[in-house]
């Protein structure tokens, strides 16, 4: 799909859908930041650096821990804001 619309007073518009693209950047888990693991207890993700995937309904999250195990977990974009805001969650790049 082409998101590019005719020229508009000699600018080019470009539109782009959440829904239909996601953004792969680079983070840093600097304080407490939980998932619920199925319909089990919440588990911190460890400090330190993750990879998120912003939609416009969730956010994905993955990391390796200290022992070299990969975790990844999905929260809601509700909640992604909320760590953004506290500063658990700091991007990267």
């Amino acid at each position: 799909m082409d998101d590019t619309l005719e020229p508009v007073d000699g600018l080019q518009l470009v539109i782009h859908s959440l829904q239909e693209h996601s953004m792969t950047q680079q983070a840093l888990i600097r304080g407490e930041v939980c998932f619920r693991a199925g319909d089990g207890i919440m588990l911190p993700i460890p400090a330190g650096p993750v990879e998120i995937e912003v939609t416009e309904e969730s956010v994905t999250l993955g990391w390796t821990d200290d022992e070299g195990n990969a975790g990844s977990t999905a929260i809601t974009r509700d909640e992604y804001d909320r760590y953004m805001k506290e500063g658990k969650i700091k991007v990267t790049a």
